[in-house]
């Protein structure tokens, strides 16, 4: 059996933020500019989307990313995601430890 010495509720809750953010924004871009795009043609009489706004979604969404995967295993305070030669934003436990997400209920 092992020992937890962090608050799991917490660190269940910052997981969840990440990976919700992440996909609001992924999932935003791909329903939103489609959307942006008949507004801007429609509406505006425009091409399509302005660069200017594509290159802000694809910023957060990299910004977003980076979140997402930079978060640190409460068990060993490594990062969840990745080794030094390994990296896997589809894991679905530490790479270090084994911790799942779904022990931290």
């Amino acid at each position: 059996m092992r020992y937890y010495d962090f608050d799991k509720t917490e660190a269940r809750r910052e997981f969840q933020n990440r990976n919700y953010l992440f996909l609001g924004v992924f999932a935003g871009a791909v329903l939103g500019l489609p959307a942006l795009r008949y507004l801007f043609v429609t509406g505006f009489g425009l091409d399509g989307v302005p660069p200017f706004i594509v290159v802000l979604w694809l910023v957060a969404l990299f910004a977003a990313g980076i979140w997402r995967l930079s978060w640190r295993c409460p068990r060993c305070h490594n990062y969840f995601f990745h080794k030094s030669w390994y990296h896997n934003g589809f894991v679905t436990r530490c790479l270090h430890c084994d911790l799942r997400p779904d022990e931290l209920i």
